[in-house]
């Protein structure tokens, strides 16, 4: 999901401000499911021999419609024989795993399976079959099935990679309102589409961050809310799985910052609000770039360029004092032609590095 970058001052001198980078919430999850659906998916590699092809313009006899009904039963026999190994009407209480999954599920998704309990959501009553049975690579299935030997309706997969699947099928995967806890006891509980988590939804990560809001294809892709174990949230809009657009983001220490984001960055025109201090203007890549203006608690003021976090071009920097520096920067220090006004004193000239080098009167 990635990580938000932006800056933090330290105490600065009054005629010069210096910056270092604040640290944010590193190492943040990224929640990419994938499950291999392919022992549901793939068709036998060869059809029985008397499967034949009616092209256009060819009658179909009676004889010819029953042989072909009769070919088809034999296929889906086929395709479910190489589906699943064994089935067998299910005793299966919806309060424990099965014994046919208990070797297979990881110890902290059988764990929180079992905290959880059965997942409670509506769906209408089917004819569907409802058997227990154990796929060829070793998952465990228990729930609803079309004629066709694909998971239909209600039902719940233990994974062979010890993950747990629970909700609504739809031709042998996860189609409409559901649950999954993945091995490391991730659960995600909302809306899927074709397998993927799709809709809304909420995911709750073990190491205690979680998400709520949209999904697009297995990705954070609308608005949403985002909060990490050691307090920090971010709620705004997202695309593709990263922020972007507007959003807020909040630390522990109280600081936040409001406004655009690209790519999980600080990006755009926003407001960055510290303890002490305020930045609003322009941003690039979590850095004050462009037009801005920053106060101080104690009554600071610049306005006027950033370039890449630091005062660059033309600006004006006033101190509480009534002292007022109006001029020309470089990399965040007085540099090029400049006023400084004091009590009526003028001082205008050549600045380098912070120092007036040559006063007009000298020009």
């Amino acid at each position: 999901m990635g990580n938000c970058n932006c800056m933090h001052a330290k105490n600065e001198p009054a005629n010069e401000i210096n910056h270092e980078r604040l640290e944010l919430p590193s190492n943040i999850p990224e929640y990419r499911y994938n499950y291999s659906s392919d022992h549901l998916d793939k068709e036998p590699s060869e059809a029985p021999q008397s499967l034949r092809t009616n092209f256009p313009g060819e009658d179909t006899s009676q004889d010819q419609l029953l042989q072909m009904i009769q070919v088809q039963a034999l296929f889906r026999g086929i395709y479910a024989r190489r589906t699943y190994e064994k089935s067998k009407k299910s005793s299966y209480s919806d309060n424990k795993i099965p014994e046919e999954a208990a070797s297979i599920v990881s110890y902290e998704a059988k764990q929180t399976y079992l905290s959880l309990g059965p997942l409670k959501y509506e769906y209408p009553n089917t004819k569907n079959t409802i058997n227990l049975r154990v796929l060829k690579d070793g998952s465990v299935y228990y729930g609803e099935w079309n004629d066709i030997g694909h998971p239909e309706g209600k039902g719940i997969m233990f994974y062979s990679d010890g993950s747990i699947c629970e909700g609504i099928w739809k031709k042998g995967i996860m189609g409409g309102f559901g649950r999954r806890i993945s091995p490391k006891a991730d659960i995600y509980i909302g809306d899927w589409d074709n397998g993927k988590m799709h809709g809304k939804g909420k995911i709750m990560y073990s190491s205690n961050n979680l998400y709520e809001g949209e999904w697009k294809d297995d990705l954070q892709d609308g608005q949403g809310i985002e909060v990490w174990g050691d307090g920090s949230r971010f709620e705004g809009s997202y695309k593709i799985g990263l922020k972007n657009g507007f959003g807020k983001f909040c630390w522990p220490d109280g600081s936040y910052y409001i406004g655009e984001f690209c790519n999980d960055h600080i990006h755009g025109k926003g407001k960055y609000m510290w303890i002490n201090r305020e930045y609003e203007g322009e941003w690039k890549e979590s850095k004050m770039h462009g037009k801005g203006l920053f106060k101080w608690n104690d009554g600071k003021t610049y306005e006027g360029s950033y370039v890449n976090d630091q005062k660059h071009g033309f600006g004006v920097f006033t101190w509480p004092d009534g002292k007022k520096y109006e001029g020309y920067w470089f990399e965040g220090k007085q540099n090029g032609e400049g006023t400084l006004t004091y009590k009526g004193s003028i001082r205008s000239g050549i600045w380098q590095n912070g120092k007036l080098i040559k006063k007009n009167d000298d020009l």
